[in-house]
């Protein structure tokens, strides 16, 4: 049974990898599909979290809109491990983001 992501989901495990990037001070990647150094993170399938291309915005527009070829994902859970915390209670990401939103408004 496959399961639907809502926004709200999905801003939540945007946020979790971003902060996760962030933290460990990690080099994103250019572009998998053109090189352009300037990137964006895409999820292929949220129910694996982990898996990421790194995409480019023109790129990232091509594979989300118009169904262009993605490259295989990079699996981060090898860089993450235990550190990268999906299993953490979801309340504490909930606060988290909201503290996020209050910081941007």
């Amino acid at each position: 049974m496959s399961r639907n992501y809502n926004q709200h989901e999905k801003k939540l495990i945007r946020y979790r990898i971003n902060t996760f990037i962030k933290r460990h001070g990690i080099q994103r990647e250019p572009c998998q599909i053109c090189g352009n150094p300037k990137t964006e993170i895409h999820h292929p399938d949220y129910k694996k979290e982990t898996m990421i291309n790194y995409l480019c915005r023109s790129c990232h527009d091509k594979v989300t809109w118009y169904k262009l070829q993605c490259p295989e994902p990079i699996d981060m859970s090898a860089i993450c491990g235990a550190d990268y915390g999906v299993k953490k209670d979801t309340a504490y990401y909930d606060r988290k983001y909201n503290e996020y939103l209050k910081r941007k408004a």
